[in-house]
């Protein structure tokens, strides 16, 4: 199912002319839970398709987020600059 939104949202943003760089594309999974299942997601780009990787923490609108909701590292990295 998230697959196929994936590959919706890559239709979308070409059809829009606003292509993501999919060397840049991530997937964090944001949960509580120890035992983490995790899928292949994969998206199109012009060599074929590029399995995406999962990461344990992403930067957006300069917040570090990582797959447990703990804000730790992002505080940390404020402090350091503080």
């Amino acid at each position: 199912m998230l697959q196929k939104v994936c590959c919706q949202l890559q239709d979308w943003s070409e059809k829009w002319l606003l292509k993501l760089n999919v060397k840049k594309c991530t997937i964090i999974s944001i949960n509580r839970n120890e035992e983490d299942i995790k899928f292949d997601y994969t998206l199109n780009c012009p060599n074929g398709t590029l399995k995406l990787n999962y990461v344990d923490n992403i930067k957006d609108l300069g917040i570090l987020i990582d797959s447990d909701l703990n804000f730790r590292e992002h505080v940390a990295e404020k402090n350091k600059k503080g």
